[in-house]
């Protein structure tokens, strides 16, 4: 047995809109992080290209990646820069 463990990042779905708030009624609005995420087509192409390759993981998005990296090498940056970001 292979397992492959994917780490999206932001991928264009309408599960934003799709979501239920508090009230249970559809949330309704795209989130915009989204609407500028990958497709899921290529999210699916690039987690089917690692498990071919019987990766045990693999990062799958765009720019926001980058985040990975510099919460690896410079942890403190990091969390100043999550710090300032608004909630989608």
């Amino acid at each position: 047995i292979g397992v492959t463990i994917a780490y999206p990042g932001r991928v264009n779905t309408k599960i934003s809109v799709n979501a239920i708030d508090k009230d249970g009624k559809s949330h309704g609005v795209m989130d915009p992080g989204q609407a500028n995420g990958i497709s899921a087509e290529e999210c699916a192409k690039q987690y089917l290209k690692a498990i071919t390759k019987r990766k045990p993981e693999v990062f799958i998005g765009g720019k926001e990646l980058l985040m990975v990296h510099i919460k690896r090498l410079f942890p403190s940056l990091f969390f100043k820069i999550v710090s300032k970001i608004k909630p989608t």
